[in-house]
């Protein structure tokens, strides 16, 4: 996740006018708001959705894109971060685990203590020492709760175990030559899930590691590199912008519930949504809006307490009579508590337990150094 430069975070990229393999083009000299605008949208689009399957009124399967608009988006930025900052695998990949683990640790370590001391609050935990060890390690591993799969204790860190991957993806990619480095990139993460009919069922870690949400990764990474040699122009963007919020709708409606039809039905017009957003915000018509970018902001603290949060709600929502009134008022209200809670989790936890350990191992940027190019993105990598 990202916070802003005055968050002192390091995942604030600095990018230079020349992003990539699009060296000579210049950009304006906006902040990528876009980004964050889209990562709260998609962290919203999950807690509801759960909020929804809470009380039985899943009716909005479009919210099920919000997994595609966040693997897109990580894919996207980690290319634009490697790109555009010479760093080296190891430097990679430390500023990754320490943005990305600590408070990630943090959740689980507080799941596993209400699991343990007052089991009768969660809904999807059960102990099993393997299980929680593999969460701890983000490594794939069968759930001892019924209907959970190989998920982690905190359920939404299947996705970090993707982002893990990815990132050792990415971090030898870097071991490249500069010129082959988005291709290797591109190609593996299409690859292995190309592989994954004949490997893919050998055990429950090579199902997870070819699976075909890495495409979705992959083709961030790809519209990456073709966006930074051009953008959409604004009036193209806009349409691509309105078009794929469209398609992601009637999308959700047709996905199947499988994550090979989901790369058609709400990746692509995920997608879509990516490139007008950016288009339109490099072109200097994307307003900023405090509150939207303070969601994207705190999406990642959002996204990973929401279940815990939902599962204490619901329980309330229940005893002292929700379940007269009708469903759609327990999702806005989970909207709203799930995001300003998460907002002051962001500010007083998230945030600065992230700073002190980027200020522990040296990898926040000097005070004081110049910003050595005028476009900035700020988000999850």
């Amino acid at each position: 996740m990202a916070a802003s430069r005055g968050d002192g975070d390091e995942t604030m990229v600095e990018l230079s006018q020349d992003v990539g393999e699009g060296a000579g083009r210049r950009r304006p000299g906006v902040e990528l708001v876009s980004i964050q605008y889209l990562r709260g949208l998609a962290c919203l689009f999950v807690v509801g959705w759960h909020a929804m399957g809470e009380v039985g009124t899943a009716t909005w399967r479009f919210c099920n894109g919000g997994i595609e608009i966040f693997f897109l988006i990580s894919g996207f930025v980690i290319w634009t971060i490697t790109a555009a900052k010479p760093t080296t695998p190891g430097a990679f990949l430390a500023r990754r685990f320490a943005r990305v683990i600590p408070f990630y640790w943090a959740v689980t370590t507080v799941a596993l203590a209400i699991l343990l001391i007052a089991p009768h609050l969660v809904q999807t935990m059960r102990f099993s020492l393997p299980h929680v060890i593999a969460s701890y390690l983000f490594f794939p591993w069968p759930s001892p709760a019924p209907g959970v799969d190989a998920r982690p204790l905190v359920i939404p860190g299947w996705t970090l175990n993707y982002e893990m991957f990815f990132y050792v993806l990415a971090a030898l990619a870097l071991c490249l030559p500069k010129r082959w480095r988005g291709t290797g990139l591109v190609a593996a993460l299409i690859v292995l899930p190309l592989a994954g009919p004949w490997i893919g069922g050998t055990s429950v870690a090579a199902a997870f590691y070819t699976s075909p949400l890495l495409v979705e990764m992959g083709l961030g990474v790809l519209l990456a590199i073709l966006t930074a040699r051009r953008d959409a122009p604004p009036r193209a963007a806009l349409v691509l912008l309105a078009a794929g919020a469209v398609l992601l709708v009637f999308g959700g409606e047709l996905w199947d519930g499988t994550n090979t039809q989901r790369l058609v039905t709400l990746l692509i017009p995920a997608a879509i949504l990516l490139v007008g957003a950016v288009g339109l915000d490099r072109a200097g018509h994307m307003p900023t809006w405090r509150a939207p970018k303070a969601i994207g902001d705190a999406s990642y603290a959002i996204y990973m307490i929401h279940p815990l949060m939902l599962s204490a709600m619901v329980q309330l929502w229940r005893r002292f009579g929700g379940a007269a009134l009708p469903g759609w008022s327990f999702v806005v209200l989970s909207l709203v508590t799930c995001s300003l809670i998460g907002l002051a989790v962001h500010l007083t936890v998230e945030k600065p337990m992230t700073e002190a350990l980027q200020r522990r191992l040296k990898l926040s940027r000097p005070r004081g150094r110049p910003d050595v190019a005028p476009a900035n993105l700020k988000a999850l990598g």
